[in-house]
């Protein structure tokens, strides 16, 4: 257990200090001093990247037996996990490799540099986002109560494989939900969204979390294999693979890097402005760049 932790700890820290460079470089800000630079800051980062982690793996993998860690006691899930901060650590490395692929297209792909206002139907857009995704998480309740007995027949497990409580398409509908409902909060809130950003015209921070998605699910899935920190079970198409990772695990890292982001955007305080902000904003709002801790902006001011 031990070893293979350590493979996959190196590899997410190599993960993180490249991303970090990267937007140091072309943004001007450290996402990492932005999170982890103010106590109160770090504090909240930890309460929602718990939260992320205990909702995402309580439907996909506790419920629905997507996969499990077969070196792993519930015991040490736990202290590694949460009390040591591990799913902190890896949702940090998911928004850091994601803003740094964000960044790069900014800087190569000229979209809208700043999307502001709304326009007339997005109030009822959100309104009906939220309704659906009402919807579609009562959906996702009513399926967990009655495929568990109200948690009666519920056998938890974190080290063996299992039936599924929930399918694969209970899955689907619980991150339509969750989204649908971030989507709604981000606009309360008046924030950047990736519905928002898609609308008006910028399109690098979906295409950025297919783009790093992609290439996370390939690179990390096959680091891997040789030590086999986690296995996967109960996905479709097993048979489909793509340089033997299954394609339903490649469509899912996409898919959670919008979980997390929307989720973190949406519950995240100031250090999540970035995220659905173009990088060419950054260059020119001192006040921006400061409130993220940027050296950059404190030199500039200096000067």
């Amino acid at each position: 257990m031990i070893s293979s932790l350590a493979i996959a700890s190196f590899f997410f820290i190599g993960v993180l200090l490249v991303s970090n460079f990267l937007t140091v470089s072309i943004g001007g800000f450290s996402l990492i001093s932005s999170v982890r630079g103010k106590r109160r800051n770090n504090r909240h980062f930890i309460a929602v990247s718990a939260t992320i982690g205990l909702l995402f793996s309580f439907i996909t993998a506790d419920l629905g037996g997507l996969w499990y860690y077969p070196h792993w006691s519930i015991a040490s899930y736990y202290i590694i996990g949460f009390l040591l901060g591990g799913w902190a650590f890896y949702i940090m490395a998911i928004i850091a490799s994601y803003e740094a692929v964000k960044l790069v297209l900014d800087r190569f792909i000229v979209q809208k540099r700043l999307v502001t206002k709304y326009y007339s139907f997005e109030s009822s857009l959100y309104l009906l986002l939220f309704m659906v995704g009402l919807a579609c998480m009562a959906v996702v309740v009513y399926g967990i109560l009655k495929n568990t007995s109200f948690f009666q027949n519920f056998h938890y497990t974190v080290n063996s494989p299992k039936e599924p409580y929930l399918r694969w398409y209970y899955w689907i509908l619980s991150f339509f939900g969750t989204v649908f409902i971030c989507e709604f909060v981000e606009f309360k809130r008046k924030r950047s969204s990736l519905f928002k950003d898609t609308l008006h015209g910028y399109y690098n921070p979906l295409l950025a979390m297919f783009i790093v998605g992609f290439l996370m699910s390939m690179i990390n899935e096959i680091q891997n294999f040789s030590v086999f920190l986690w296995k996967y079970n109960n996905y479709p198409m097993p048979d489909m693979t793509l340089l033997n990772v299954p394609l339903f695990v490649i469509t899912v890292w996409p898919v959670q890097y919008i979980f997390f982001l929307e989720f973190w955007r949406a519950f995240g305080n100031r250090a999540s402005d970035p995220i659905f902000a173009n990088g060419k904003r950054y260059s020119g709002n001192q006040k921006l760049l400061r409130s993220l801790g940027s050296r950059r902006a404190v030199k500039r001011s200096v000067a």
